[in-house]
């Protein structure tokens, strides 16, 4: 029928109601309807009205889940689709941000440059999916890199290298990376770059390091500046972080069991890139200069002192000071 249809002259891009006929066939996942509509002139171009967040094909074969959506992607660059298309929900926020609103909305008032922010892209959308996380995505994020989709372009202050992290969705964070995804790029609205992204979702440290993130990178907490670690402590949750472990529930507990380890983690991955920095730039005898707590790697809104032992690390507290002198100081 659909055929028979286009063959006498029926024009795809006549209808809009409910929606135009080439967003309910990528809806459907049906590839080969798809390849006859663009045959036939489908627009690809058209977006949908604002009530439905101004969409655009891409978007919804970027959210499409399963091996149907790199080949309806495909099919739409193929036909000029603009890899960059942004829908109109700037003013959203992201769904798993909103448990940290109110930090997030004082590093707002600090202006820092950042790229350009907007609408989501595919490339958002793609790296924002909870499900799915297969080669079906990662291979739909490689098609619209290898068409020039721009990796720099933010949504609710994400770029698609966070929004990735955020979602754990690792293989689309291989790609991004090999496909030359800057992890050091300022992000917005208080979410600072792409390794304070990862303070707030547990996710392997070792692919963003590999790819150069800069754990001495500034970052912007409320009007204050410190490092990726910064933010992780300061986003950390405060009642959890401050209620005695053996009064928090099984669940609070393992919480605070995996943000330790990641806060240690992050703290020793800062400690590293800081004493080889000192190493081979030769900035001075200590390690004074690059401000920092030696043990947990803090270095806004505390009060830092020098090791009275070496006079050459600073410490926020005796407890760090003690836990980075069993832990290693000593022998250094």
């Amino acid at each position: 029928t659909l055929n028979l249809l286009l063959d006498r002259g029926a024009d795809p891009n006549k209808c809009k109601v409910p929606l135009p006929v080439l967003f309910v066939a990528i809806m459907a996942g049906d590839t080969e309807t798809v390849r006859r509509l663009l045959l036939s002139g489908a627009q690809t171009g058209i977006s949908l009205s604002l009530e439905r967040k101004g969409l655009y094909p891409l978007h919804v074969a970027a959210a499409l889940p399963g091996p149907e959506s790199p080949k309806i992607i495909e099919l739409l660059l193929h036909a000029l689709s603009d890899p960059d298309a942004r829908a109109s929900d700037q003013n959203e926020i992201y769904e798993l941000d909103k448990v940290s609103i109110t930090i997030r909305k004082s590093c707002r008032s600090h202006r820092t440059p950042t790229p350009e922010e907007g609408g989501r892209t595919a490339l958002h959308m793609i790296c924002q999916r909870e499900t799915d996380h297969s080669q079906n995505a990662s291979k739909a994020v490689a098609l619209l890199l290898s068409h020039r989709a721009r990796t720099d372009l933010l949504w609710s202050g994400h770029s698609p290298l966070s929004l990735a992290i955020s979602s754990g969705n690792d293989m689309a964070v291989d790609v991004l990376l090999k496909g030359g995804a800057d992890p050091n790029i300022p992000l917005g609205l208080g979410v600072g770059n792409a390794l304070c992204a990862l303070s707030n979702f547990s996710y392997n440290l070792d692919m963003l390091i590999k790819a150069g993130a800069d754990m001495l990178m500034p970052v912007h907490i409320g009007d204050l500046e410190g490092t990726a670690v910064d933010y992780a402590h300061f986003s950390f949750d405060s009642r959890i972080a401050n209620t005695p472990f053996n009064t928090l529930n099984m669940e609070e507990r393992e919480t605070f069991k995996s943000r330790r380890h990641l806060l240690g983690l992050m703290g020793d991955l800062l400690r590293y890139k800081a004493v080889k920095r000192q190493t081979v730039y030769e900035l001075s005898p200590s390690l004074k200069q690059l401000r920092f707590c030696y043990h947990c790697g803090l270095s806004a809104a505390v009060t830092l002192s020098e090791c009275t032992r070496c006079h050459k690390v600073l410490y926020c507290s005796t407890h760090c000071k003690l836990k980075a002198w069993n832990k290693g100081h000593k022998q250094e």
